[in-house]
């Protein structure tokens, strides 16, 4: 008789709802009578062959007993076996998430870091049960639970049974999913431990490509797999001698474990933004991890300043062997990764004149990063203080600013570089006062939003689906998150949540320290290009219109019809920019206030001091009252003005693609100075500490003297 809800097998074990099913069996949530705890009951489903079926039932027994002896944090527990009505249940440990292939099958792919952090896992569950003599032998995403405490491996034992199966009925049904299973396995060879290495070597690669690496008429043993692509980068190498068609040249479990680990701990090892990669001697399954640091001039916050010109390249570079053959090759250099461009350079060029706007520089489309020279000096200061609009430092880097923020003598920003050459884009921390790279944190998306800093974390979105939290101090990860499509807007921080939007189609909001889920909505749809949070609303930018969603719970409070892809919040109003003019609202209600028709589209907006200040895409800055929306005056710039815009001192800032830096009087709007940087200027500005901080498309991050 076949398990069902309320049947209560081998008198103990209460069956309550059915979570999962499979060629093996199905497999039920249950409640164990005795010990009063929630456990997973597996049925397993035997050919009915009448001869044989005592026997398979009998080993299907001792391999389960074989299974129970297991005793690690990423192997599921087998608590018990009985026989129930003549079939075999298998009593385990019940985790409460998801499989992979669930994950998988929600999000396509997952980040490569999150990957790593799963390999590491289930690496170090294989390397402990390989060396009890137990081989898997179907390992595959399905069989890979993600719980809030990490990873862990079911079905240990599972494969064998059916393998004892197949040689007693004959049936010559091949056992496992041919995806993930061996060439040696697939041909009817001797199976060890290497075929698990295999299996784990496809499930990483199916999970940061979101395919199997062969699929279809593919054969492992004719064929090799396409080279992971960049978003696995960090992993391809390994991921290769993973997929070594020899068995002996696959590195051991407790090889790739290792590996794994160094790897997840990459932005440890060198605060400044070392990366580390793993790189394998084919052939032998030897593993080597290479962590490469920034320049020579660059140095993590707190360490002193090298003396003399500088330590050379390969006084910052470091090796771990993770095995104990010799001869591994060993990749150097930063070049792939843009951060061996990072150079910092002090100025005291004044702005340029206030009636002249030199012509920009082209873009560059180079395919080719440039090649790495070591850092100047960080900027002294003078003790006389600068003329405004004195360059004060600039910070070259990889690729142009998407954002920049300064908070606590530090400024932070992330470049976006989508063109050719050094594709992998950066977060970074720099020294306000001289422009030292504190610390870079690589990444590999294409387009980044943010940084936004609050509660002692940097939080960023990416095309890669993830919203990421690091720590202000050393730029390690404290947390990320990844969302079903790209995330779309900057994050909108508070004390106790952020609040981001994704081209999923959610608005999501996640605790402010640990990224759990909150919740999300739909309410605004997949076209939400701004977030801010205010009081107790979280308000969207939805493009024809404004919604209001309640931070508790992400209800709906009210929506205002009007083109919005800008919004402020301030003074008990939301001001909406978009195409064709502004709005205001009432911000607990949605009430309207005014309107006003403005000649271009508002692309940045800036509340102060009763005044509101918009930034517009025919080349002029306005300048508003947020009391009835009248019009106090209007500068023209030499460009579409883009960027962000900050206040401070009764001057506002903000850049124009003319590529020039301005500075302006909030009461008359009248020109204070200018400054020309190589390229438009399109990204956030902040100001601190009377200094601008402002980036270019020349891919240089600009501090000026306010």
């Amino acid at each position: 008789m076949p398990g069902g809800v309320g049947i209560l097998v081998g008198g103990r074990y209460l069956l309550v709802e059915l979570v999962g099913r499979g060629g093996m069996g199905r497999v039920w949530r249950g409640r164990d009578q005795v010990l009063d705890r929630e456990v997973a009951v597996k049925e397993v489903l035997l050919p009915q062959s009448p001869e044989d079926y005592a026997d398979l039932v009998a080993r299907t027994a001792r391999e389960a007993r074989a299974a129970g002896r297991l005793s690690h944090p990423g192997v599921v527990a087998v608590y018990d076996v009985v026989e129930h009505e003549g079939t075999p249940w298998i009593v385990m440990q019940f985790v409460a998430g998801p499989s992979l292939r669930a994950e998988l099958a929600g999000y396509g792919r997952l980040p490569w870091l999150r990957v790593a952090e799963i390999g590491a896992q289930v690496a170090g569950a294989l390397a402990h049960v390989h060396a009890t003599g137990i081989v898997h032998r179907d390992l595959k995403p399905d069989n890979i639970l993600l719980h809030e405490r990490g990873a862990v491996v079911t079905d240990f034992g599972i494969a064998r049974i059916m393998d004892a199966t197949t040689q007693l009925t004959g049936s010559g049904v091949m056992i496992g999913t041919t995806h993930y299973m061996a060439p040696e396995q697939l041909e009817g060879d001797s199976v060890g431990p290497a075929a698990d290495m295999w299996a784990l070597g496809a499930t990483l690669y199916t999970a940061v490509e979101g395919t199997p690496p062969f699929n279809g008429p593919r054969w492992p043993r004719s064929s090799r797999p396409s080279s992971p692509g960049r978003p696995a980068r960090p992993l391809r190498e390994l991921i290769l001698a993973l997929l070594d068609k020899d068995p002996a040249g696959r590195p051991t479990a407790d090889a790739a474990a290792r590996a794994l680990a160094a790897l997840c701990s990459a932005p440890d090892v060198a605060a400044i933004g070392a990366h580390a990669a793993v790189v394998a001697t084919p052939g032998t399954g030897a593993l080597t991890q290479a962590t490469v640091a920034v320049a020579p001039g660059a140095r993590r916050a707190g360490q002193p300043a090298p003396s003399g010109k500088g330590l050379p390249a390969r006084a910052f570079t470091r090796r771990r062997v993770l095995t104990g053959i010799a001869g591994v090759a060993v990749v150097g250099g930063l070049s792939g990764w843009g951060l061996d461009q990072l150079s910092v350079t002090g100025s005291g060029s004044q702005g340029a004149a206030a009636s002249s706007h030199p012509p920009r520089a082209a873009h560059s489309s180079s395919s080719s990063p440039a090649a790495a020279s070591p850092a100047a000096p960080p900027a002294t200061e003078s003790a006389a203080p600068q003329a405004p609009g004195t360059l004060l430092w600039t910070m070259k880097a990889p690729g142009p600013m998407a954002n920049v923020v300064a908070d606590a003598g530090v400024v932070y920003a992330a470049d976006n570089n989508s063109g050719g050459g050094a594709d992998d884009k950066n977060v970074y921390a720099v020294a306000a006062a001289s422009g030292t790279v504190l610390w870079a944190r690589p990444d590999f998306a294409e387009r980044y939003t943010g940084p936004v800093v609050g509660n002692g974390l940097v939080y960023f979105g990416s095309d890669f689906h993830t919203v990421s939290a690091l720590s202000v101090r050393d730029g390690r990860g404290v947390w990320q998150y990844t969302a079903g499509d790209a995330i779309y807007s900057p994050p909108a921080v508070t004390s106790k949540a952020i609040y981001i939007s994704s081209y999923d189609g959610y608005l999501y909001a996640l605790s402010a320290a640990k990224g759990k889920l909150i919740w999300r909505s739909t309410a605004a749809g997949s076209s939400t290009s701004f977030v801010a949070a205010g009081g107790t609303h979280v308000y969207a930018a939805a493009s024809s219109e404004v919604v209001a969603l309640r931070a508790a719970d992400g209800g709906v409070a009210w929506i205002a019809p009007g083109s919005a892809a800008v919004l402020a919040v301030g003074g008990g109003s939301v001001v909406a920019g978009g195409m064709g003019g502004l709005y205001a609202v009432d911000a607990a209600s949605g009430t309207p206030q005014w309107a006003q028709a403005v000649g271009g589209t508002v692309v940045s907006m800036a509340l102060s001091g009763g005044a509101l200040y918009a930034g517009c895409d025919d080349g002029h800055l306005r300048a508003f009252s947020v009391a009835d929306g009248s019009l106090t005056w209007t500068f023209p710039a030499g460009g579409p003005v883009r960027s962000g815009i900050a206040v401070a001192g009764g001057v506002v800032y903000f850049g124009s693609d003319d590529g020039n830096v301005y500075a302006v009087g909030t009461v008359t709007g009248k020109r204070r100075w200018a400054y020309h940087t190589g390229q438009e200027v399109a990204s956030g500005l902040a100001v601190a500490d009377g200094r601008v901080f402002a980036g270019s498309h020349d891919n240089k991050l600009y501090a000026l003297q306010a």
